[in-house]
């Protein structure tokens, strides 16, 4: 996994979020497709558009979020075990954990019994 590609798609997200945009272009591989699709189904953006074979066009909701913030560095990456897996503002906001099972949710990763790497907690 390419956590340069990651952190660079958390940063768009977060200034566009901050300026009051309602899209944003990044680019487009294997991880950011999934972060996106999972930011998607868990409503923290309104859709994903794949515009060609290099860039995504990210919708974002008003107001879906006020925090997005990487855990993980490439510097210094946060692994974990399933039972340690923290919680963003008490369970009410969302981490984004990445698994031998692909991209999912800390919820996820606890009732799978599954570890990884900790990406980042929006809420």
């Amino acid at each position: 996994m390419s956590k340069i590609l990651v952190i660079d798609f958390l940063t768009r997200l977060r200034n566009a979020h901050v300026r009051g945009k309602t899209q944003v272009s990044t680019k487009r591989s294997k991880v950011t497709l999934a972060l996106a699709s999972l930011l998607v189904r868990e409503g923290f953006l309104a859709r994903v558009e794949v515009t060609n074979d290099r860039c995504l066009q990210l919708h974002l909701k008003p107001a879906s979020f006020s925090t997005l913030e990487a855990l993980s560095k490439p510097s210094l990456p946060v692994y974990v075990t399933a039972n340690k897996i923290p919680q963003a503002l008490n369970g009410m906001g969302t981490v984004i954990v990445s698994t031998s099972q692909g991209l999912v949710t800390g919820k996820e990763a606890r009732q799978r019994g599954i570890g990884g790497e900790v990406l980042c907690w929006i809420y």
